[in-house]
């Protein structure tokens, strides 16, 4: 497998497509239209420590996807939705060590098989974060914001171990939308802003508190 490597400033302002082709970014990639197809499971997109992936593009469309067995997104630095109201999808597995940072809109991941993430989700007031389809694994991820965390018809999976990290902002506001499914295992109290729950909520340990409003759809 040979590697595309990018150190300076990467625009993707159309469709990009690997297949069977690594790409590591360390410098700053600006989707601002356009696709990036992951061909397959040898294809592997990972944003280095310290660099960017900033999701500009408008509307609802896919920033980066799959079109067979599914291509692979490793997040190590940082991943952000600075622009325009819409919905963005991240049609890959999805592993996250860094910072996904969601300032606008939804940013929504649709794994096929989910992903792993233990690094830290920052969602600001009005934006949603998002899962659907797959089970995606947040075991000691840190969750910041005002925003709100929204399931469809797939599985997180919110743990603590014990390790740094495993936080959930009390400001937050949790959807279950379509029978999306919250697995929470925590060792102490879990605190949110809000629920509006079509879905299911299975709790193995810890406890669940809800400052506002809680809707069952």
């Amino acid at each position: 497998t040979s590697t595309l490597t990018t150190p300076g400033s990467t625009t993707i302002d159309g469709f990009l497509r690997l297949t069977d082709r690594d790409w590591d970014n360390s410098g700053t990639v600006t989707v601002s239209s356009g696709t990036v197809t992951l061909v397959n499971s040898n294809t592997v997109f990972t944003n280095k420590p310290g660099a960017i992936v900033d999701i500009q593009a408008t509307g609802t469309s896919n920033s980066f996807t799959s079109s067979t067995t599914a291509g692979i997104f490793n997040n190590e630095g940082t991943v952000k939705k600075t622009v325009d109201s819409g919905t963005q999808f991240i049609n890959t597995i999805f592993n996250n060590t860094g910072l996904v940072d969601v300032e606008n809109g939804t940013l929504r991941y649709s794994g096929l098989t989910g992903g792993t993430s233990h690094g830290d989700f920052n969602v600001e007031s009005g934006a949603t974060l998002s899962f659907t389809v797959g089970t995606f694994d947040l075991t000691d991820a840190d969750i910041s914001g005002s925003g709100t965390l929204q399931i469809i018809n797939g599985i997180v999976v919110l743990a603590d171990t014990g390790a740094a990290g495993g936080s959930i902002d009390p400001d937050l506001g949790l959807s279950l939308i379509s029978g999306g499914v919250l697995d929470l295992d925590f060792g102490g109290t879990v605190t949110l802003d809000s629920i509006s729950n079509g879905g299911v909520i299975n709790i193995s340990s810890g406890s669940l508190v809800v400052n506002g409003t809680v809707t069952q759809n």
